[in-house]
This record gives structure tokens, C-alpha cells and sequence, in this order.
């Protein structure tokens, strides 16, 4: 099955407060059908539940060995039989390895789009990255614009609509900024009037973490609601290294 994405640029994908990617007008691949929800391979290769009104269907087909469960609740799960167990995909976002074996033997067997691996991460940061992310969050958790949710993703966005990750990069804290980045962060999301952690880097001239955000593969590109991009604000400031940083 092949779905079309209909939300415009700065439409925000919130699902039990997850942001992911998507592009507007772009077809992916559906792994999973349920009740209210496609599972899709997204622009970061992740198999992702989106709910189906953010698509309109383009190749309604479905693979014959597919199978359905349903509930008694009147749920119901539509894919391939070894990843409709209970608590499939939780154990290949744990990265267990049975179930990332499966899905990857499956991705690969099918043509599905690769994982988007992050880039130039210091290793200090990959050793245990979702400890390290675990225990960050807890501290975010205490700031007040996170304190009405429970944190489990640095891009859960806040009461002020900003991330966990757009103030670490807002605040200029590199070593925060590295393990959200190596936990898995987006680092395109869009925050408060569509600034992604880029945004709020420059504008507030941390250039540490702009190199960082630039090695893992931001788009240094992307607008804002008020139609800037970083270099944008870059330029507006007059700031020649970060100009030069987003340039070359």
C-alpha cells in the first residue's frame, strides 16, 4: 500500500506528543494498518504510526501473505504476520536485536527506504546513548514548560511548543545537544512558529552546536513561519563565521 502525505510544510506530525518526519506530497510505504493509524516508513527510514487522516491513499493494495488480528475491543492490525505480535515494534525501537533482524531482513527483502543513520556523532555520546538520554530528560523534565508531561522523547513539545532539543540548542548546551542527537532526535523539528533546533542555534550565535546539528544532517535550508531560514537570520545578524558555517 502507498500512501500520499496531504499536510502543508509547517504542519506539525504529533502523535502521543512524537513529532517524525514527513513532506508534504511525498508517497511512502505502509508496513502496518490498525483502526485509526498507517505505520509508514518515514523520511528517517523509521516505521512510524501516523494517523490516517494526514493521507490520502494511492495504491490501496495490500501483500496477500499479510494478515488481519482483531479484537475484541473492535481494534483490528493489518501486516505481516511475525510483526503483529504485542509489542513487536517496541522491541526494534529498544533495538533488540531479534526484532531488528526481522524488520531489517524485511525492509531490505521489499526494497522499503534504508534508516537514516546520524552522522559524526562523537563516539562518547553513542556508548549507551539511550541511558544517557534517559537520565537528560529527567532533568528537562523539571523545567516548567515539560512539567505537565512525561518526558520519554526529546521532541515532545512543551506547553511554549518547543522541544527538549530546541532548548538545548536555544541554550547553546552542547554535550545536552549531542546525546538528544545520538538518542534519536529530529533535528529538523518545528517548534514554536515553525523554528527548528538550526533556528534557534544561530539565532542565538552557538556555533558549537550549530557544527554539531550540521554534521548529524540538519537542513540548514528549511523556513520558519516568517519565511527564514537559518542563514537568514544569519545574515540579518551579520554574523560572517556562522554565514560561512552554513555555507560551505
Amino acid at each position: 500500500m502507498k500512501l500520499k502525505a496531504k499536510m502543508t510544510v509547517n504542519d506539525r506530525i504529533v502523535d502521543d506528543n512524537y513529532h517524525r518526519s514527513l513532506s508534504p506530497g511525498m508517497v511512502y510505504s505502509v508496513v502496518q494498518i490498525d483502526d485509526e493509524y498507517f505505520r509508514v516508513i518515514n523520511d528517517d527510514g523509521e516505521p512510524i504510526l501516523y494517523p490516517k487522516a494526514l493521507f490520502e491513499v494511492v495504491d490501496p493494495s495490500v501483500p496477500e501473505e499479510w494478515v488481519t488480528i482483531t479484537f475484541d475491543d473492535g481494534e483490528y492490525f493489518i501486516g505481516p504476520a511475525e510483526f503483529n505480535k504485542t509489542g513487536f515494534y517496541e522491541d526494534y525501537f529498544d533495538g533488540v536485536a531479534d526484532a531488528v533482524d526481522k524488520f531489517e531482513s524485511f525492509r531490505k527483502e521489499f526494497g522499503l527506504p534504508a534508516l537514516k543513520a546520524r552522522k559524526n556523532i562523537p563516539e562518547v555520546y553513542m556508548m549507551d546513548a539511550k541511558g544517557k538520554l534517559e537520565e537528560l530528560l529527567k532533568k528537562y523534565q523539571k523545567q516548567v514548560q515539560f512539567e505537565a508531561l512525561e518526558l520519554t522523547s526529546p521532541d515532545q513539545l512543551g506547553v511554549d511548543q518547543d522541544s527538549p532539543f530546541h532548548l538545548a540548542c536555544w541554550r547553546g548546551d552542547i554535550d545536552d545537544a549531542n546525546i538528544m542527537i545520538a538518542g534519536g532526535a529530529d533535528l529538523n523539528l518545528a517548534g514554536d512558529l515553525g523554528d527548528t533546533p538550526l533556528h534557534y542555534a544561530v539565532r542565538m550565535q552557538r556555533e558549537d552546536v550549530i557544527v554539531a546539528l550540521l554534521a548529524a544532517g540538519a537542513i540548514s535550508n528549511l523556513k520558519n513561519d516568517y519565511d527564514d531560514t537559518p542563514l537568514d537570520i544569519a545574515e540579518n545578524e551579520g554574523n560572517q563565521e556562522i554565514i560561512a558555517l552554513l555555507t560551505r
